[in-house]
């Protein structure tokens, strides 16, 4: 049975790259206005609409991304996104994994990044959908998670569901878990609703546990 999650996961990893070529070369000057150097801090050195960025690797269409607004703050290392939505593509050029996020932000410094407010990200591959309200990746941790107190939610094509909290994905194990445990039902047949395993929300439930 295929897992929730195919090696294709990694598309956070990729954001990353492509947000860094959405830094714009127009800046603007704010030194000689009157105004407090907490006002500068809330202005933005570039702030760009309406964008599609096509991110390329050996000739090929690898990441498109498309954006209402972009804000980059260079002071305070931060770099603002707000309707993102994207698109990764495999070296066949068809779809791996599409997605979208009502907001993201990124530390210029640390490289972390947040996705948040109505984050969907449906994987090809494994037909597979994941929903929720906030994620965050750490490159130096290898880890994209979900606060604890949030919920996640899994559905495949199939029909099979799983809904939890504390949503762990460790890039460097390649580990999918639930930390505050979850319920939902997996199909491991055709379909069949008698064909069908439920899981609790009693335990931390990993990838094994939900194949």
């Amino acid at each position: 049975m295929r897992s929730f999650f195919p090696p294709a996961l990694p598309i956070y990893v990729v954001l990353s790259a492509a947000m860094v070529a959405l830094l714009g070369s127009c800046s603007f000057d704010y030194d000689q206005m009157a105004m407090s150097e907490e006002e500068k801090q809330q202005i933005p050195d570039v702030s760009l609409s309406n964008i599609v960025e096509r991110v390329y690797e050996d000739g090929n269409l690898l990441l498109e991304l498309q954006s209402d607004i972009l804000r980059t703050f260079e002071e305070r290392e931060l770099q603002e996104i707000e309707g993102l939505s994207f698109t990764q593509y495999n070296e066949d050029a068809s779809v791996s994994l599409q997605g979208r996020a009502g907001f993201a932000s990124r530390d210029l410094d640390s490289e972390d990044i947040l996705l948040r407010d109505g984050v969907e990200i449906y994987i090809t591959d494994s037909e597979s959908r994941v929903l929720g309200d906030q994620f965050l990746y750490s490159p130096e941790q290898d880890l994209i998670w979900s606060p604890d107190d949030e919920w996640v939610e899994l559905i495949r094509d199939d029909g099979s569901q799983f809904r939890g909290r504390g949503f762990v994905v460790d890039l460097l194990l390649q580990e999918l878990r639930f930390d505050g445990g979850g319920t939902g039902r997996i199909i491991t047949g055709s379909g069949d609703e008698n064909n069908r395993n439920e899981t609790s929300d009693d335990e931390p439930v990993g990838e094994e546990e939900r194949q």
